[in-house]
């Protein structure tokens, strides 16, 4: 975890592949200043991870979907499967992660890929956070 980490930088880029489902919700924006403090103002942070507001009917359609697959390729399991998904990832909405990352001092975060339950985005640690005292 980052906290563990020697405070080093500011580093040029990061990237969090495949990782932030498993960040719980409360924690997300902690991490997200934590990246940020390390980054140069401009930096990208690229981001790939599953998505999906677990309110919304869309996700409920997406997690029904992706289970049918799980179901076709892994019929023993898929209960067991389903359940691990459910009780370990951590989904917040796009705009509720939008909102943490602006906070931390990040641009708008622009997504460049989704495919159902699954997203990437680029976005710029704020050139202009850097100039501003709080």
């Amino acid at each position: 975890t980052l906290d563990t980490l020697d405070d080093q930088g500011p580093f040029r880029g990061a990237t969090a592949v495949l990782m932030m489902q498993f960040v719980p919700a409360d924690v997300k924006a902690a991490f997200f200043k934590d990246i940020g403090r390390r980054l140069k103002p401009g930096g990208p942070l690229v981001m790939a991870h599953s998505i999906g507001d677990p309110e919304s009917n869309e996700h409920v359609i997406h997690m029904g979907s992706w289970r049918e697959h799980i179901q076709s390729v892994m019929p023993d399991r898929v209960d067991v499967i389903y359940a691990n998904v459910q009780g370990t990832l951590h989904f917040v909405s796009e705009e509720v992660r939008a909102q943490m990352l602006v906070d931390a001092g990040f641009d708008e975060p622009l997504r460049f890929r989704a495919r159902n339950l699954f997203g990437a985005w680029i976005v710029n640690k704020s050139r202009w956070s850097a100039r501003l005292k709080f």
